[in-house]
């Protein structure tokens, strides 16, 4: 694989560096094991989430979208996933992906920190291994949970760097 980005926090502007789609091959490279989960599993994989027919689903970092194709069939008819990224980049390569599916998906670009959705709009918000990328954890949370209706829920997925072994 290719020579890594010197600073990990390069995650959070990857659009400022020389070679924002390094960060698309990464993503593909090292998601293959997730992806193949899926494929063979959503429900599994997303049980998490508890989806299911009607539900609006956010997803906050959402990278290349392509993890996201399964859940969209796990919320039709009738619901939709959005998933935001603060990386252009990332949003285009998501929007890409997804051209011709016919999937119930919308990738936007957007600050987690900033959403820019009425409070209550969505029945789940989730991010996965994001959040360790973000200035402002706390005022992305709030974001999460204000754009998060009544009765649903907030779910974080985060890597322990420090157990990692």
């Amino acid at each position: 694989m290719e020579q890594a980005p010197s600073n990990h926090s390069r995650w959070a502007n990857l659009d400022a560096t020389e070679d924002p789609n390094w960060f698309v091959r990464f993503l593909d490279i090292s998601r293959g094991q997730n992806m193949a989960q899926i494929a063979q599993d959503p429900e599994a994989y997303f049980s998490f989430l508890e989806p299911a027919p009607g539900l609006n689903i956010l997803e906050v970092g959402s990278g290349t979208g392509s993890t996201l194709h399964g859940l969209a069939g796990l919320v039709s008819p009738g619901g939709k996933v959005v998933g935001i990224d603060y990386s252009q980049t990332m949003v285009d390569e998501a929007t890409r992906r997804l051209a011709g599916l016919g999937l119930a998906i919308e990738f936007q670009q957007m600050d987690a920190s900033a959403l820019s959705f009425a409070d209550g709009t969505f029945d789940r918000a989730s991010s996965q291994i994001v959040f360790q990328h973000l200035p402002d954890v706390k005022k992305a949370l709030e974001e999460m949970i204000r754009v998060t209706r009544k009765g649903g829920f907030v779910t974080i997925v985060e890597q322990d760097w420090d157990t990692l072994v």
